[in-house]
């Protein structure tokens, strides 16, 4: 029997809820978009990562039943089941993954906002999320043509690994990422929502010490660099891919490197001061070689060309990503 105390938004609700339909006309469900707050955004997020929904209640400090209304506004305002609930717990529909994919961002532009106007609030703020290198060679430049402009931005630079970066976009903790990346084998996976915009092209390098004897050599072979000692970035990381993938591609194994570490200026200083040979980016090379402190070996093979990329997202314009942008493409020449 009808309860008829119950309002009737929520008697309407509850009928889709049992039914299974949350179809509603079009003006009702943006009067509901239109009356979520922050918290119900959360919630799915929250779910998604504690994969339970009382947890998720725990954590926005509200009751149990108070965040299963919270949900039902949510569904109906989406039209859609977002989560599933079972014995063992609480997880996201495939349409809840993607809600919650657009909804990550979101919560990031509401906290990259927050702190524009908290600190010098008449100066935009851009997020830029980059590998190492790019601080030796890109960005310096980038630096240098926006001040010269007078349209700097306030940057927040956040250095990290390209798979890090490309989940820090997804949540919407950078607005941008520029990094070494192969669009066309091995990075299928970018979000159909992120656009990928080649800036140069740019090679690695091997390089030694200026003692090394190897330095002394006009053109140094495969067989020279295989029984050389080295350093370089550890398993799982592009570097190391293509390096392994160098020898293997001449039916040569790959050397096991004395020493593993992700840091390119790490295995750069380790280079100058020791007997062992590291490969890095060209430009990270050519600024410890400017310095005397190593040396850019040439090969009788080369390595192969690899992509710095500027990755947003699709509808991210906002004016002052597209100065860093149009700045980016000015910054990074053909490498």
């Amino acid at each position: 029997m009808t309860n008829p105390n119950q309002p009737p938004a929520q008697k309407g609700l509850d009928t889709d809820l049992a039914s299974g339909s949350k179809f509603l006309p079009s003006d009702t469900r943006q009067n509901q978009l239109e009356r979520l707050r922050l918290r119900h955004l959360r919630l799915l997020d929250l779910v998604a990562e504690r994969h339970s929904l009382s947890a998720a209640a725990t954590a926005l400090r509200v009751s149990q039943p108070a965040a299963t209304n919270m949900l039902r506004e949510l569904e109906s305002a989406f039209g859609t089941t977002l989560i599933v609930r079972s014995t063992t717990g609480s997880s996201l529909t495939e349409a809840g993954e993607v809600a919650l994919q657009r909804l990550r961002v979101a919560l990031g532009a509401i906290r990259n906002a927050a702190e524009s106007v908290m600190h010098r609030p008449t100066v935009p703020v851009v997020h830029v999320g980059m590998i190492p290198t790019i601080g030796v060679s890109i960005l310096p430049r980038l630096v240098q043509m926006l001040e010269a402009a007078g349209s700097m931005p306030r940057l927040i630079i956040h250095e990290a690994t390209v798979p890090a970066l490309v989940d820090m976009l997804a949540h919407g903790e950078i607005d941008c990422l520029v990094g070494r990346l192969d669009l066309e084998d091995g990075h299928r996976s970018l979000p159909d929502d992120f656009v990928a915009e080649v800036l140069q092209g740019e090679q690695l390098r091997v390089s030694c010490a200026v003692n090394h004897p190897l330095g002394l050599l006009g053109t140094v072979t495969l067989n020279d660099l295989q029984t050389a000692h080295w350093v370089v970035a550890p398993p799982a990381t592009r570097t190391r891919r293509i390096f392994e993938q160098y020898f293997l591609d001449a039916g040569l194994v790959a050397p096991v490197p004395h020493i593993e570490s992700f840091s390119f200026h790490t295995n750069l200083c380790i280079t100058a001061n020791t007997q062992l040979l590291t490969l890095a980016p060209r430009s990270a090379v050519t600024h410890y070689a400017s310095l005397g402190r190593v040396i850019d070996l040439t090969l009788d093979h080369p390595f192969p060309i690899g992509n710095v990329v500027f990755v947003r997202h699709r509808d991210a314009d906002f004016p002052a990503l597209e100065v860093v942008a149009a700045a980016l493409r000015n910054a990074a020449p053909e490498g």
